[in-house]
């Protein structure tokens, strides 16, 4: 496991060394100089690397050069042709292999290289397998590959993963734990969530770790849409009900700016950031829209950084509808929106009040109810107390832990907490 604070990962395989670094949040200036701010990235990079002429050094971009020093030792130059943000610039030291392939989609195309230790070789070509398809959905939902110069690389790690940029590290079980409790396993959530990294954190990247839900809360919902996009729209739903499960609620998303936040504690930035997303997705009701909203953030913003309110401001502007309060409430507020709830009945029907509290006056969003006979019904609740009439005398509200989703009515399934009031 790495050292997620930051620093070298010092490690040996059969009698050879293998070092790997990850610096995400203790900042890569831990280990080279640097102006260690997230809010500004170079527009391109050379990395210079000199090792152990036995070993091969990877880094972000292509391969420039091999120059031998002497007897014992190689210079490897990297050269990476876009923006690049700071904790992502990378090495590994290492008894590599190398093979790759190339990926056209669409009348574009560039390589793929996975570096491996080689008695992983057999087991890494399977495993990679899929990357080609991972890459034609994310390219599908959000745009083309962000860095088609530079090649998509996967280099075997001493750690379970990081999204660097053009050198993502995988680590060497390929797949065989994995810890998502998705329904499907065909895919392995680490090669998934880590491509996704490429549009979101790399390419688009957060401006200050108080925004690191961005990055991490828009690669997890990618998991989500890629099981939608392969498997379909009950496999997504299972996916964001074990994300709403795996909430905790501890701290908000968005973290305090310029004093460089861990807002990775509690992991919500991942879970609840992913099912903010999910929730906006319910309450626009709209996937064309949706869609189009996620994917114009992407392009405005892409080689660019970005803070929360420029997220929000965004959609804003985009569809035409202030929606502040409902992404103030999940991403700045700890608790959830708390739906206040009673009922009565008579003549064989049940009248069932609801609405939000603990938000704001134009808070909206929708539950979902299922009624004696097994219909389901999405409902807009607002903060004033609605009234709900259905045949029957008892009924059931969706939530993480008990849902038929085949019943849901469509945008309805969303994250929130009750109050049975008088």
């Amino acid at each position: 496991m790495a050292p997620w604070n930051g620093g070298f990962v010092w490690s040996e395989k059969r009698g050879k060394p293998w070092i790997g670094v990850a610096c995400e949040h203790l900042g890569a200036s831990s280990w080279w100089p640097c102006k260690d701010h997230l809010s500004e990235e170079p527009d391109s990079m050379t990395i210079n690397i000199q090792s152990p002429s036995k070993l091969q050094a990877v880094a972000n971009g292509n391969l420039r050069s091999t120059k031998i020093i002497d007897d014992k030792y190689t210079n490897y130059e990297w050269f990476v042709s876009y923006p690049i943000n700071s904790y992502c610039v990378t090495f590994y030291i290492g008894n590599f292999v190398n093979f790759n392939e190339t990926f056209s989609n669409k009348g574009h195309e560039y390589q793929l290289d996975y570096y491996v230790l080689p008695h992983n070789l057999e087991k890494a070509k399977k495993y990679y397998e899929q990357t080609k398809e991972v890459l034609e959905v994310f390219e599908g939902l959000y745009g083309t590959y962000p860095a088609p110069k530079d090649g998509v690389g996967m280099v075997e790690a001493p750690y379970s993963g990081m999204e660097h940029q053009s050198a993502i590290a995988i680590g060497d079980n390929y797949g065989s734990k994995s810890n998502r409790s998705y329904g499907n396993k065909l895919y392995d959530y680490l090669l998934v969530h880590e491509t996704a990294h490429e549009w979101w954190g790399n390419a688009v990247t957060m401006n200050d770790m108080a925004d690191a839900w961005i990055s991490e809360g828009f690669a997890t919902y990618s998991e989500y849409l890629f099981l939608e996009q392969k498997y379909g729209h009950d496999e997504y739903l299972n996916a964001v009900e074990s994300g709403m499960q795996g909430i905790h609620n501890i701290w908000p998303i968005v973290g305090e700016r310029n004093v460089n936040d861990n807002t990775f504690l509690g992991g919500d930035i991942y879970t609840k950031g992913a099912v903010t997303l999910h929730n906006y997705r319910c309450l626009l009701s709209n996937d064309s829209l949706f869609f189009a909203v996620i994917k114009g953030f992407y392009n405005e913003y892409k080689y660019k950084t970005v803070t929360t309110p420029e997220f929000i401001s965004f959609v804003n502007t985009y569809t035409g509808h202030n929606y502040s309060s409902f992404f103030k409430k999940f991403l700045y507020d700890v608790l959830p929106p708390i739906l206040e709830y009673n009922f009565t009945t008579g003549n064989d029907s049940l009248y069932f009040t609801y609405g939000w509290t603990g938000v704001k006056e134009d808070f909206e969003m929708p539950i979902s109810i299922t009624t004696d006979d097994g219909t389901n019904y999405r409902l807009l609740a607002t903060t004033k107390r609605n009234v709900f009439a259905m045949k029957g005398k008892s009924f059931f509200l969706a939530n993480e832990r008990s849902t038929e989703k085949k019943k849901l009515a469509p945008n309805s399934f969303t994250y929130y907490w009750t109050r049975w009031v008088h």
